[in-house]
């Protein structure tokens, strides 16, 4: 299990680089707007930094299958529940560490900015939340897509992968404003334990999915 999420490491590394300049430049922008501009750090898209590095793992599938690795692990000492468990962690690694560093640099944007209250933690606090949920939303909804169809160049799986991803794209922004809003499962809590939920729902559909699938 430890080579898988080494390997899972590598292929971030090796294809997904350009996927780690995106929170750079939205901290950047979130710096500039708050420092200088004097901007709402809660009105701040959170939820898009989350939502970009969540989409990674299932950008790695892609590589993976184009590459046929897909064919050459199933030879490997690995259980297919190994090989999609390996995917999830790594969400859950990259969910964390977006967490972390997005909460720094936003409550570094608040000491420098207005100053550190009460209510501006709370917003912070508030947004993230919703940013975690959205950091899951791309495994949940494409990852047992994957594994149905694993091994499928091109065609049904990157069709459906595509439109998934555009919904998740497209429903971020409302449901992050609604978030900030206070109108949506409370302040963005609720729908981050929604979120975890769904999460080991989609976790158990892929492996159930990747067992089935013929090698």
């Amino acid at each position: 299990m430890k080579g898988l999420i080494v390997k899972e490491t590598c292929s971030i590394y090796s294809c997904c680089k350009l996927f780690l300049v995106i929170p750079i430049v939205f901290y950047g922008a979130l710096m500039a707007g708050t420092l200088w501009k004097g901007q709402d750090i809660a009105g701040f898209p959170v939820g898009m930094i989350f939502m970009m590095m969540g989409t990674i793992p299932a950008s790695v599938v892609n590589q993976e299958v184009q590459s046929k690795w897909h064919l050459g692990v199933l030879t490997m000492p690995y259980t297919r529940t190994q090989i999609v468990s390996a995917k999830y962690i790594i969400t859950l690694i990259i969910t964390v560490l977006t967490l972390v560093v997005t909460a720094g640099v936003m409550v570094m944007c608040l000491a420098f900015g207005r100053g550190i209250s009460a209510s501006g933690l709370m917003d912070i606090v508030k947004v993230l939340f919703g940013g975690i949920g959205m950091g899951l939303m791309p495994t949940i909804v494409m990852m047992p897509t994957n594994f149905k169809f694993y091994g499928t160049v091109g065609g049904i799986r990157v069709a459906i992968s595509i439109l998934l991803g555009g919904f998740i794209g497209g429903t971020n922004m409302m449901m992050m404003e609604m978030i900030q809003k206070d109108k949506l499962f409370g302040s963005g809590f609720i729908f981050m334990c929604l979120s975890v939920v769904l999460f080991f729902i989609s976790w158990g559909v892929s492996i159930l999915l990747f067992r089935k699938k013929d090698a």
